[in-house]
């Protein structure tokens, strides 16, 4: 990193141009127009972002800011409905810290965000990054944000095809020194936004000229040189495809089957305590042994034994969930029970063989479909629901 040039600070002026004319307003907050925006709505935005890309995230801040415009309505919505509001963005933990965190804002701030970054930091769920962007987007505070995408720009900025600790440390200090006083609110703004839009892990400068095709760019917009490229080294040496590296990701392979028991209208559900999916309610399920995982219909003995009782009902659609560290291929099928009252999925010594999460299974119950339609899922275990209750 070369101690004498700033490719930053000389880019910046040509940033701020691009994002004047080519930034989006977004529902949270646009630091060009506004000259006070709304630091609850940037602290739901920058969490909802964390796992997020900014189009998958918008349907769903606009429905939670619906049913939470602020930290008094959100402190005192009960975990249940937060969870079924964030429902769709996984990552559930960040909805609990969420509720955890308006809760204390409440008791402590009287329901205001804080200004001030140690208090920030202190609540649930707010990291250094967190809390720099909504101190520059929502209170203007001179204080740069480093994201992955303002981070794969910066490296590119300044070539650095490995990434040390330390080398991280200074482009952080660069980042400091190369903000507008006053408009740091714009300035982040628009690197994340132009990460987002034209330096991208595939940027607008690697567009393929042979074939016409623009990959930094929708169809319909014209291909342009990037304001940035006369002072990123990247692009002059070559090593912009280096920048970041390819990721390397191990996904295991799972499977297991669901047990949707159907019982006078009813359907039986149970909240899981911890791990994943904490807070969350779940069906029965069996994880499959390795050597029939790839089998579509239910081999015999892969419900526990308690449910022949059950009278099988149709088999539902595969499906197929992905979590961080793996993928799980789910096979439903609905059972039915005629008689009063149904034995439940779970033996005396709390839980039959088999089912995971035995230990929760008696904590279960029956749930009408309105019920059920109150709680909160995986967004699979929604879906399977909406077809089997069809079965109703």
């Amino acid at each position: 990193m070369n101690s004498t040039f700033n490719p930053l600070l000389s880019s910046r002026e040509a940033l701020l141009d691009w994002f004047e004319t080519q930034g989006t307003a977004y529902p949270w907050g646009d630091p060009r127009r506004e000259a006070r925006i709304d630091p609850y709505k940037v602290w739901i935005s920058e969490i909802m972002l964390q796992q997020t890309v900014v189009s998958g995230v918008l349907p769903y801040f606009n429905r939670w800011i619906s049913r939470f415009p602020g930290v008094r309505e959100l402190a005192a919505a009960e975990e249940g409905e937060a969870l079924r509001y964030w429902e769709g963005l996984g990552y559930y933990s960040r909805a609990r810290n969420l509720l955890a965190a308006a809760r204390k804002i409440r008791d402590q701030y009287g329901g205001v965000l804080p200004s001030r970054a140690d208090q920030l930091k202190a609540l649930p769920g707010i990291g250094e990054y967190t809390a720099r962007a909504i101190l520059s987007l929502a209170f203007n505070q001179d204080l740069a944000v480093l994201d992955a995408n303002v981070k794969r720009i910066a490296r590119r900025l300044e070539g650095l095809v490995e990434l040390s600790p330390a080398g991280e440390t200074a482009l952080q200090t660069r980042l400091d020194q190369s903000l507008p006083p006053g408009r740091a609110g714009c300035f982040n703004a628009a690197l994340m936004q132009f990460g987002q839009k034209i330096c991208k892990r595939v940027p607008a400068c690697l567009r393929d000229s042979s074939s016409g095709g623009n990959l930094g760019f929708p169809d319909s917009e014209s291909w342009a040189p990037c304001p940035l490229q006369r002072n990123c080294r990247a692009f002059l040496e070559g090593l912009v495809p280096l920048i970041p590296g390819a990721r390397q990701r191990m996904i295991t392979e799972k499977a297991a089957d669901l047990a949707v028991l159907l019982w006078q209208n009813r359907v039986f559900l149970y909240p899981k305590r911890r791990g994943l999916g904490q807070g969350l309610y779940h069906l029965p399920r069996k994880p499959r042994p390795a050597e029939v995982k790839s089998s579509g219909e239910p081999p015999a003995g892969a419900l526990p034994g308690d449910l022949p009782t059950w009278t099988p009902g149709p088999v539902l659609k595969t499906r197929v969930h992905t979590y961080t560290r793996y993928r799980e291929t789910l096979y439903p099928r609905v059972y039915f029970f005629p008689g009063d009252p149904p034995p439940l999925p779970c033996g005396p010594a709390g839980g039959e063989p088999g089912f995971a999460d035995s230990g929760d299974l008696g904590r279960g119950g029956w749930f009408t479909p309105g019920e059920a339609q109150k709680l909160g899922f995986f967004s699979v275990y929604r879906q399977i629901l909406d077809e089997a209750l069809l079965s109703f």
